[in-house]
């Protein structure tokens, strides 16, 4: 669908109307978008528009996915990691940010169930460098704080900007406080590393986390379900990803 013509967005869209009525709170937008023909109560008709007109509609969609495009990266940044903002799941009017997050990851929780963060690099990106060996090390007793669980996951991105777990021979995509080999430091602290190529050493490569063998940058996406009000807050920060 994001690649769809025109006329094919906007039956999809009268479906979606007819299907799930938007609330109330929606009707200035339905009002101020009436013109394009797309309403709950009728099919959408294309023919209704000249070339030239569909030829603006076109460029105007095209517009719209580029904005969506330029991701979700309004939050706050807090210690090397992207938060998202305070209306996660529960946009209200925020049409743009909705319709960021469903291009980037399709929904997502309310803030209070499931924190979502990114990982950014030295530079303040969220894409990071697959060329380059990464580490991420928890202090002793410094775990993520959650009444449910946790996990990192790393993604590969594509050159159309989306985002997809890595194939590779460990069949490992992500760690968390379930990884049932997770191994500690002697103090008692866990340090995860990031590569494309495996650890030489054993003990190092029990917490490796590969990185894509392309050469295309990654995602590292941090979830934590039920996080604790010092981890939504920022009290608790997580630790920063530092190059090796």
């Amino acid at each position: 669908m994001r690649s769809a013509p025109w006329p094919e967005v906007f039956a999809a869209i009268q479906a979606l109307l007819f299907d799930s009525p938007p609330p109330a709170a929606d009707a200035p937008l339905l009002a101020a978008t009436a013109a394009l023909g797309i309403t709950s109560g009728t099919p959408f008709d294309p023919t209704r528009f000249s070339p030239a007109e569909g030829a603006q509609i076109a460029a105007g969609l095209a517009q719209a996915l580029a904005i969506a495009r330029q991701g979700n990266e309004t939050g706050p940044r807090l210690g090397g990691w992207l938060y998202p903002q305070a209306n996660l799941g529960d946009y209200g009017k925020d049409y743009r940010y909705r319709a960021q997050i469903a291009l980037s990851g399709l929904g997502g929780l309310p803030i209070a169930e499931a924190l979502y963060l990114q990982a950014l690099s030295p530079e303040g990106l969220t894409q990071i460098d697959s060329r380059k060996a990464w580490r991420l090390r928890f202090a002793p007793g410094a775990l993520p704080p959650v009444d449910g669980f946790w996990s990192l996951t790393i993604y590969e991105v594509t050159p159309d900007g989306q985002a997809f777990l890595i194939d590779n021979p460990s069949q490992r995509y992500a760690f968390g406080d379930r990884t049932p080999d997770l191994v500690r430091g002697r103090d008692g602290g866990v340090e995860i590393l990031i590569s494309a190529a495996a650890p030489p050493a054993v003990d190092q490569a029990v917490n490796w986390l590969p990185a894509p063998t392309s050469g295309r940058p990654f995602l590292l996406s941090f979830r934590a379900y039920r996080p604790r009000p010092e981890l939504i807050s920022g009290h608790y920060r997580m630790p920063a990803l530092t190059a090796l």
